[in-house]
């Protein structure tokens, strides 16, 4: 069981800004951890930094009292799965499955892909692995990593390139996988799905920073930041800028009662997807609102509402709600809508 500690570390590109800030946190042996963010956030580059791949600029990335990268890569006994799929071209399945072991005949060789899902590839394949797609590639490079269960299994995007159906069986073996495991495990997703149904602990991460460091539960109900809460809700949740003063909050298209426990100021104010409803004109309805694209979705359609007073162009400014008129609205209709304040959060605005 080993201890995942990083103590002031920065990674920095001459002249250019840092690809991770001075990141510092302590990650206990036998945590699931998701490192959730968008594409380039530095989530493949912790992962670097935890296996040892990779030396920071500065500070240390320690395994117990180690530092990862000082330590002979065969003493590691971490496990990662790479985003692309790294394979040795030269070998086939099952002498990439199993090059960790000695023997190649080895049953777990079929445990390892039988969690990884590859089975199939495994006993189908014949002849060098260059001729595999790439979601086989990532099973069967998951597959490699599980093999020899190391104590840190770290898997970048393990679910990205699959079918609907093959990402859900993986989704279920490697959870069952990972519960049953006693050794801390790191995934890098892009999914926010896919990261409450994993982690104990999730980082966020936006430009080489951890914007939000928590459980899914308390990620979810007490984001820290607007940038956290945003990225805590799928479908992408609606922020606007309001203003309260002397009690009153106004908002795009109207105006309501301010919470109590909130001075006078700018906010920003992020609204879950689906929380607003069209509304006939009433006293509390906030006016303003304009149809301006319509998306189909499983259970029906969702529109997208504008307002003048936002950037129509941001789907972030815009209100989601589910079309409830049978197609009655085209686009551009104008109409009113209502919510609570209260199915909201409000953070003070720096904009």
């Amino acid at each position: 069981m080993t201890r995942i500690r990083f103590e002031d570390v920065e990674v920095g590109v001459r002249g250019a800004k840092p690809l991770l800030d001075t990141t510092s946190f302590d990650l206990a042996p036998g945590t699931t951890l998701v490192l959730c963010g968008e594409t380039g956030s530095g989530k493949s580059l912790l992962l670097e930094l935890m296996a040892g791949l990779r030396r920071p600029s500065s500070g240390r990335v320690l395994h117990d009292d180690r530092e990862a990268s000082k330590i002979p890569g065969a003493r590691r006994s971490v496990g990662m799965a790479f985003q692309n799929g790294q394979l040795y071209e030269h070998l086939d399945v099952r002498r990439n499955i199993g090059f960790a072991l000695r023997d190649r005949r080895s049953p777990e060789i079929e445990d390892a892909a039988k969690i990884a899902c590859c089975l199939d590839v495994l006993n189908d394949h014949r002849g060098r692995v260059h001729t595999l797609s790439g979601g086989e590639r990532r099973r069967v490079a998951l597959a490699k990593a599980l093999i020899t269960n190391p104590s840190i299994l770290l898997l970048d995007e393990p679910f990205s390139g699959l079918d609907p159906i093959t990402r859900d069986r993986l989704r279920r073996s490697l959870s069952a996988h990972i519960r049953s495991r006693t050794g801390t495990t790191v995934l890098a997703l892009h999914e926010l799905e896919d990261a409450l149904a994993f982690g104990d602990r999730i980082m966020l991460l936006h430009e080489g920073r951890i914007i939000a460091d928590g459980t899914p539960e308390d990620l979810l109900k007490r984001p820290p930041s607007c940038e956290a809460a945003l990225r805590m809700r799928h479908p992408v949740p609606t922020r606007m800028t309001v203003e309260i003063r002397k009690g009153t909050l106004t908002l795009p298209g109207g105006a309501t009662n301010a919470p109590a426990d909130r001075s006078d100021g700018r906010y920003d104010f992020v609204l879950p997807a689906h929380a607003a409803t069209i509304e006939e004109i009433g006293d509390d309805t906030l006016t303003g609102w304009r149809v301006v694209e319509r998306l189909p979705v499983q259970d029906g359609v969702d529109l997208l509402l504008a307002h003048e007073s936002l950037d129509p162009s941001d789907p972030i400014s815009c209100l989601r709600v589910r079309d409830t008129t049978n197609g009655q609205l085209e686009l551009g209709t104008m109409v009113d809508v209502r919510f609570e304040i209260e199915n909201g959060q409000l953070f003070p605005s720096d904009r």
